[in-house]
């Protein structure tokens, strides 16, 4: 079943917070329409992250790669993963409204 409730997403990602970890991921944060708690049964899970450092001067790629395959089957749904360095100045401030802290 498919999981897009803002609170499932939530416990989700907390339960596997360690293998998410493990990848690098130093914050995590949920945001659009899941976040806003308007989502709908097409919607897919949009994510925030922000790999460290090492990963940011290593394998990033891999990591994006192993991190969005881990999210969607966890999560079982589409997962769009966006990284802070990822976002354009201008779409910045429509994220940011809508962010949940899910990791730090």
């Amino acid at each position: 079943m498919k999981v897009s409730k803002c609170e499932e997403v939530i416990e989700i990602i907390l339960k596997n917070k360690k293998e998410i970890q493990e990848l690098g991921v130093e914050q995590l944060h949920i945001f659009g329409s899941t976040a806003r708690g308007n989502s709908m049964p097409d919607s897919d899970i949009d994510v925030l992250v922000r790999f460290s450092e090492t990963v940011q001067n290593g394998n990033y790629f891999e990591a994006y790669l192993q991190l969005n395959r881990l999210l969607e089957n966890i999560l079982k749904n589409r997962v769009d993963v966006v990284t802070e360095t990822g976002i354009k100045p201008r779409i910045r401030p429509y994220i940011e409204k809508d962010m949940i802290l899910v990791l730090a």
